[in-house]
């Protein structure tokens, strides 16, 4: 069996490469939680590969992934449901992935952050604007190259969001004396509090 593979590097136009580390700009939690139209963790329902034109590269593929949301830290969304477009995606036995976008799967709880782009929602930061909560939704799973550093409690990230959301600063403002991922206590497993 044979499968016809096509990965989409956009190295020319500066996306989704191995190559060129920088092309995503890393963010702190401050700037990350800043930048976000919508802060919110939910549930995958689904997930739905397409083609499409993107800027001036022509058709290449993308995936809309519908999220249940369980809670706003952020923002007004006006239904329960909201859909990120992700670039890249699987239609049949071809696929384009773009290492730098977030990946989603079907069922998984996770926290998103979330931005405006070009009449869609889309992470916030590429990958780094989802995280996946353990089964009982109450833990976020971090990662040492991302804004959240380790394993958090849902209720931490929630009370860090609310905090930087209190603190006045100019709009995209780095919080002051934060340029580390966020860290605190870590979680515990089975739900920390």
């Amino acid at each position: 069996m044979c499968r016809f593979v096509q990965v989409v590097s956009f190295l020319a136009a500066g996306f989704c490469s191995t190559a060129a580390p920088a092309a995503v700009v890393p963010l702190t939690f401050a700037e990350m939680t800043q930048k976000s139209k919508f802060v919110m963790p939910g549930e995958v329902i689904d997930v739905r590969s397409y083609r499409a034109p993107f800027h001036d590269l022509g058709e290449v593929m993308f995936t809309d992934v519908t999220i249940r949301i369980e809670n706003v830290m952020k923002g007004a969304p006006t239904t329960r449901e909201v859909t990120i477009q992700v670039l890249g995606g699987e239609i049949g036995t071809a696929f384009q992935k773009c290492l730098e976008s977030a990946q989603y799967e079907k069922g998984e709880k996770v926290l998103v952050f979330l931005r405006d782009y070009h009449n869609a929602i889309w992470n916030t930061g590429w990958l780094q604007g989802k995280y996946r909560l353990d089964p009982s939704g109450t833990v976020v799973r971090g990662d040492a190259k991302l804004p959240i550093a380790r394993d958090l409690a849902l209720s931490v990230v929630q009370a860090e969001v609310r905090r930087i959301l209190a603190t006045p600063s100019a709009p995209g403002a780095v919080e002051p004396g934060r340029t580390q991922p966020l860290e605190t206590q870590p979680a515990k497993e089975g739900g920390a509090k």
